[in-house]
This record gives structure tokens, sequence and C-alpha cells, in this order.
């Protein structure tokens, strides 16, 4: 048995997730991280029983380093040090400013230590788990897919500094463009054990943080539309892939 681990999977994207890895996974045990897993075990009891068995709610808060190395060290005691093939770090906080002038400090600081810290801090504790691949690579060729182990950081196209047009939404912007920075730089520390590092872009996805700021005419995924197309994006993903910015449909976005 391999493991994933996903981090903000209590509702939206991450649930559905954890939902999509448990149908196309059947030897993948899914650790599913959040403050509240109740909601998980509540929003789960409808899958088949040989899902349900291979899916652990764990309370993690992913802004307490301690927690987030008591789940490592929960996940080598039980299934090896090496045992880890997909991370997705969803969790994440939005709150939209429309200018400088409505800049407020203790907003900035959250988006930057939900979006950018906590996934440095989980990438600290959490990539050493990650199994480096079994089968071996010929020069000239490339792994693809689960041919070997992932960490996927779900930023968002509003972090990239190319793609900004609009202006607004400062906290946000900078902490997925923060969050981008370390997908690049993690993916050339992991890529020498033969591990890849991206970041992917959901969509407009119909959940409780984005659906305040969503124009009603804006077209939107469910979030179990939006968890299977990254997922489908991902197998198609190779080795000559990591350290990029994706879309849903694996499409580069400029940084």
């Amino acid at each position: 048995m391999s493991v994933a681990i996903i981090a903000g999977s209590s509702k939206g994207i991450g649930l559905a997730l954890a939902h999509q890895i448990l149908a196309s996974c059947p030897k993948t045990i899914v650790f599913a991280a959040s403050r509240t897993p109740s909601l998980c075990v509540e929003s789960s009891r409808h899958l088949p029983s040989q899902q349900r068995d291979r899916l652990k709610p764990v309370q993690v808060n992913i802004t307490q380093e301690s927690d987030i190395s008591g789940l490592a060290a929960t996940i080598s005691k039980e299934y090896g040090p090496k045992s880890v093939k997909q991370v997705w770090m969803v969790a994440g906080t939005l709150t939209p400013e429309k200018s400088l002038r409505s800049l407020k400090e203790d907003l900035i600081w959250e988006h930057l230590r939900l979006n950018t810290v906590a996934p440095m801090l989980a990438a600290k504790h959490w990539s050493p788990l990650l199994a480096p691949p079994i089968k071996k690579v010929e020069p000239g060729s490339h792994l693809v897919g689960l041919d070997q182990s992932w960490w996927i950081n779900i930023s968002a196209r509003t972090g990239s500094i190319g793609d900004n047009k609009l202006g607004g939404w400062y906290s946000y912007r900078i902490s997925k463009a923060g969050l981008n920075q370390l997908t690049r730089t993690m993916a050339i520390e992991l890529g020498r054990n033969g591990i890849g590092a991206v970041s992917l872009h959901p969509g407009t996805v119909d959940t409780d943080l984005s659906r305040p700021y969503t124009a009603s005419s804006h077209s939107k995924f469910s979030a179990s539309e939006s968890a299977a197309k990254m997922y489908e994006a991902l197998t198609r993903l190779k080795s000559t892939d990591s350290g990029g910015f994706f879309d849903y449909k694996g499409d580069p976005i400029v940084w």
C-alpha cells in the first residue's frame, strides 16, 4: 500500500480529491488532514466500504508545525519512511482586497501564513516520506504520471505575475506567487531523488472559499469536477514537467 496526504480535506476541493484518489488508486491509503476531520467522515459515508476503509481522516492544523511533524511520524511508523506517493496541499485562505487602501496587516499575514508558510513547513516534514521511483529512467527518457511520486501545491492563476491584468487581490496574489516559488525551488531538491513537484490551478470552483467573490454569471466547476480534471492532468505530467505551473487541463501557465 502507498500513501497520499491531502492537506485541507474536510470539504471542497480537498474532500473531492480524497474521494477521487480512493476511487482511482485502489492500493492507496488516503490521509485526509484538516482541522475538522469529522466533516470528512460525515461526507464520506456514501463511499463503498473498500474505499472508506482506506480513508484516514486526521486532525491537523496546517499552521502548527507540531501537528505536521506528528502526522509524518505516524505515517512513517505505520506505513514506512518512504511510503508516500502523493501530497496535495489544498488548504488556503482568500479575502481579496480591491485597492492598496483596503490592505490590513492581519489579513496580509494570514494569507502568507496559510497559503505560503504552511506548505513550506509541510514540505519540511512530509517530503522526506515521498517514495523514490522504482522504475529506472534511461538517459533521454522520462517518467509519466504516478510512475514517480509528486508534491502538488494547489495554486491559482491569480498567483501568476505575467497573467496579472486586473490588479487587486494583493495578499492572495502575493501568497500564491510565493507558493509557486516554493514549487519551483523544491522541485530542484526533490528532483535529485526522482520526485516531482508542481503547482496546479484548479479552475474557478464553486466552493465556500471562492463563492463570495465569483460572479454568478461566471462559469464554475463543482469540486468533484475540478478534482477529477486535476488528477487526470497529474497522470499525464512527465518528470520533465516538474517545477512547472499548470492549469487543470495540464496546460502551462506563465509565471
